[in-house]
């Protein structure tokens, strides 16, 4: 899957970091404002440009990263990321502007990650296993399909209105009032 991250300097890496190593520029982000905080604290060597070396390193968004953001718009950029695969506790909490998080790598959604992200209604988490507690909380999602979730945490759509089809096919264990909240319709 990194080998993928060569295509990236194509058209957005100095020609000097368009070499074997592939790289990652502010110009591969389709969120600016994503892309700034990236380049900021994942470009290690300060060349503006996230090498394959270093993208490789970063296996989680860290605890409260992007807690209260009110400039992000959107996260699927985290593809570009195939090493990331966590989401700490309350990661984009109250990011009040993301709409979707189509993130085909993420295994782990931990406390709070999404936790009143009120404009949240799309997600696409192929590959999702565990959803924490609360995770998705406060969100305006209307439907969830987590094909891989086996565990399901404590109020972890709580007060989802708008949530009418879940799809949790191997599903294991549900916390309590998981859906306390919700106008579900539909469970599968």
């Amino acid at each position: 899957c990194l080998a993928a991250l060569f295509v990236f300097c194509v058209s957005g890496c100095s020609e000097s970091d368009n070499d074997s190593s592939g790289c990652i520029s502010l110009d591969n982000f389709s969120d600016k404002a994503f892309g700034e905080y990236a380049i900021s604290r994942w470009d290690l060597d300060g060349d503006k440009c996230i090498s394959q070396s270093e993208a490789s390193k970063i296996t989680e968004i860290p605890k409260q990263a992007f807690k209260n953001n009110n400039i992000i718009e959107s996260i699927d950029d985290l593809n570009l990321f195939p090493s990331i695969t966590t989401l700490r506790d309350e990661a984009f909490a109250g990011c009040i502007n993301i709409k979707t998080a189509n993130l085909k790598y993420i295994q782990i959604v931990d406390y709070g990650a999404f936790k009143d992200v009120s404009s949240l209604t799309n997600v696409d988490l192929p590959n999702v296993e565990t959803v924490g507690d609360g995770a998705f909380s406060g969100t305006s999602l209307e439907s969830v399909s987590l094909p891989k979730a086996t565990y399901v945490g404590r109020k972890a759509f709580y007060n989802v209105s708008s949530l009418t089809n879940v799809d949790l096919p191997n599903v294991e264990t549900v916390g309590d009032i998981a859906f306390v909240g919700t106008s579900l319709e539909s469970v599968s």
